[in-house]
Formats: C-alpha cells, sequence, structure tokens
C-alpha cells in the first residue's frame, strides 16, 4: 500500500500469464481469470484490438521515444515482429534446421539437447 497516496493514484499492480506461453489468448484467458476473481471488484468492460487506433495512440504516447515508434513503424509489417525475442529466436531456429536438413539431406541432424538451456552455452553432459 502508497499510504495517504493511495486513493489519489490508486494501486500499481502486475498480473502476468503463464510462463513459456506462446498463445495470446491463452494468455488473455489466464490474466482476466486473475484479474476477475476474488475480491478485487474489478469489471471487464471492453477488449480492443492493437489495431485500434485509440491504443495506438495510447501506446506511442506511453512509449514516448522516436526510436520506439520508429522501430514500430520500420517492423511493422515484418513477420514475427510481434513475437518476443526468445519466442521469435526460438522459431527462426527450427526454421534455419529444416532448411538446413533440406539443403543437405545426405547429412545426419540433431536437434540441440537440453543441455544447451543455461546462457546459451551448452553445458557438459555426462554419461
Amino acid at each position: 500500500s502508497n499510504g495517504i497516496s493511495t486513493a489519489a493514484s490508486g494501486h500499481r499492480i502486475q498480473v502476468t500469464g503463464e510462463a513459456h506461453e506462446e498463445c495470446a489468448q491463452a494468455s488473455l484467458d489466464i490474466v482476466l481469470r486473475k484479474i476477475l476473481s476474488g475480491k478485487n471488484q474489478c469489471q471487464h468492460i471492453a477488449e480492443l484490438s492493437t489495431h485500434d487506433l485509440s491504443v495506438k495512440l495510447a501506446i506511442e504516447q506511453a512509449t514516448r521515444g522516436a526510436s520506439s515508434v520508429l522501430s514500430q513503424q520500420l517492423y511493422e509489417h515484418v513477420p514475427l515482429s510481434r513475437c518476443s525475442s526468445s519466442s521469435r529466436g526460438l522459431r527462426l531456429q527450427a526454421i534455419a534446421f529444416e532448411v538446413d536438413r533440406i539443403l543437405n539431406g545426405s547429412s545426419l541432424f540433431v536437434p540441440p539437447s537440453d543441455a544447451a538451456k543455461s546462457h546459451g552455452r551448452r553445458q557438459p553432459e555426462f554419461d
């Protein structure tokens, strides 16, 4: 609680979906369930598309950085531009793996193991 300032400015809250969830609708369902449950007296009154002009303007106003606005304009129609960095990286890795397999069909391909999870460096495997 922020004490006396709570009445004037409210509370700051943060609600997240499940870790590693790639489906936006599933994340939205989880967040709404969390917000609308319990004694918090929240009500779901609307859903707005990120393409809605008022939403775009609010995001632009909130970010206010010229480089952020420029990046959004430059990458607006680029595939995977709305994905997180890690999600985009994993998808590109999978695509590159399949293209490599197609181009080099006579080679043996082994997908990355779980041992490569820590800080992007392969961890030692013990037999």
